[in-house]
């Protein structure tokens, strides 16, 4: 088995969610981190290269790319607001 090397921020994201005992919540958790992980690496832009890929970023301005990054901040508001926490 090859090692992986992660960035500081993804070993938080590791250590994080192994913290968390097994149960619904984790189980919802991780369902969740999937369909985020794969809403962002897959944003059904029409920019799509030509082999399909879609384009190597989304901080590019197209409307997609745009819905993409607003969907997440809803998102994080409302975990946010839910958990009475601010940032």
């Amino acid at each position: 088995m090859t090692p992986v090397t992660t960035a500081a921020d993804d070993a938080g994201v590791l250590r994080a969610l192994r913290d968390i005992p097994p149960g619904a919540a984790r189980d919802e958790l991780v369902a969740l981190l999937g369909d985020a992980i794969a809403f962002v690496l897959d944003p059904r832009c029409p920019e799509c290269q030509g082999d399909g890929s879609p384009c190597a970023s989304v901080d590019l301005a197209c409307e997609q790319c745009r819905h993409v990054v607003a969907t997440l901040r809803t998102l994080r508001g409302e975990l946010l607001a839910a958990s009475g926490a601010t940032r």
